[in-house]
């Protein structure tokens, strides 16, 4: 019985480590799936990337970096009408591996954004514009 839980309460943190605190609707590896428009930016050299998708209640943001510490969307905001803050927070692990992937992250577009003007993804210290929809 003890084993069992031991390997629960293992099974569990590893789950939390890999996503916890994530606000995004559906994360994957690789490049947004059904983006309205291909995204106008490269990815090569880790810029991430912006873009709305075909679901019209969502975007979705790619980040690149290691694959077992990666960067995820841990807070959404809006700003204005026409501006969403994004928050990012780095998975915390003791090691992190030197490989180099893409996750794409699917977020709701808060409810008070005019997506008729462009609209300004804020993310970290960058700035993202998504033309209108």
């Amino acid at each position: 019985m003890r084993t069992s839980l031991l390997s629960a309460t293992a099974i569990l943190v590893a789950v939390c480590l890999a996503g916890c605190g994530s606000v995004a609707e559906t994360s994957y590896r690789g490049v947004p799936q059904n983006p309205l428009k291909p995204a106008s930016q490269g990815l090569i050299d880790g810029t991430p990337t912006v873009t709305w998708l075909s679901d019209e209640t969502r975007f979705a943001i790619t980040l690149a970096g290691s694959s077992n510490c990666s960067s995820y969307p841990s807070k959404v905001s809006q700003i204005d009408d026409h501006t969403i803050e994004v928050v990012t927070q780095r998975t915390k692990r003791p090691l992190c591996t030197a490989d180099f992937i893409l996750t794409t992250y699917e977020l709701s577009t808060p409810a008070g954004i005019d997506e008729s003007l462009p609209v300004v993804v804020v993310l970290g210290e960058n700035s993202y514009e998504l033309g209108p929809r």
